[in-house]
């Protein structure tokens, strides 16, 4: 009897120094969140702390060059999703139908501003500003866990 309640003895502050550490860890982690930092080395940090393993994103094959540098991927796929969104790629009856429908949701959504038809720039397509960004962040809720807020994006 007496070794089980060494062992559960033991556990216990196993258990508690484990829990400790963690905290520590934590508001190590919270208290090295400066604005000098970027999101991707707090992220990492984050997921080390979780025990998630470090992941590199992949190069990615555009044409026949091979894109690495992370900038150069973002802007190939940002290419890639304004093209694939792109109104040239609806069937002409739908084409038809937004084309008349636009100034109503225009008129809806607030924008009164005449917009150049060759540019197909329709208010639903049209780049968003850091203003914009910001707004959309402040009224959404938090998903992710503890003090880590949206507001840091930006």
């Amino acid at each position: 009897m007496l070794a089980k309640e060494n062992y559960l003895e033991a556990k216990q502050i196993a258990n508690k120094t484990i829990k400790t550490a963690q905290q520590k860890g934590w508001q190590t982690f919270i208290s090295e969140i400066t604005s000098d930092k970027t999101s991707k080395e707090i992220w990492d940090k984050f997921n080390r702390l979780r025990g998630k393993p470090y992941e590199p994103i992949k190069p990615i094959q555009h044409g026949n060059k091979l894109v690495i540098n992370n900038k150069e991927k973002a802007e190939v796929l940002t290419d890639h999703y304004k093209n694939t969104s792109s109104d040239n790629n609806l069937h002409p009856h739908f084409r038809n139908i937004k084309t008349r429908e636009n100034p109503v949701i225009d008129h809806e959504l607030g924008d009164h501003g005449s917009l150049d038809p060759k540019l197909n720039n329709d208010c639903l397509n049209r780049e968003f500003v850091m203003s914009e960004l910001r707004t959309a962040l402040n009224n959404k809720k938090s998903t992710a866990p503890g003090l880590i807020k949206y507001i840091i994006i930006y």
